[in-house]
């Protein structure tokens, strides 16, 4: 693995896939909060494609779904981050 990192740092291999720190998709940020009723699941808000952010420059979260049981919750979170490619 050093050998081939130093052969894509060299420039001589210029594959898009070769940068070891690419990510295909944008990344997703997601957790799980006690909320009134359970545990939300609180993911990214996206519009038109695009994260939407804050006044304060941060990404805006938006609730997805409540769960009585933290298993569950953290389960959904899981599977949202799989189907976004977050990790």
């Amino acid at each position: 693995m050093i050998r081939f990192k130093k052969f894509v740092e060299s420039g001589y291999y210029n594959f898009p896939y070769a940068d070891l720190n690419y990510k295909p998709m944008v990344d997703l940020n997601a957790d799980v909060r006690k909320v009134k009723g359970g545990y939300g699941v609180y993911a990214d808000k996206f519009v038109k494609g695009k994260r939407v952010m804050t006044p304060g420059g941060k990404h805006q979260k938006v609730l997805k779904k409540v769960y009585k049981n933290e298993k569950d919750a953290n389960d959904y979170m899981a599977a949202i981050m799989i189907a976004k490619g977050g990790g």
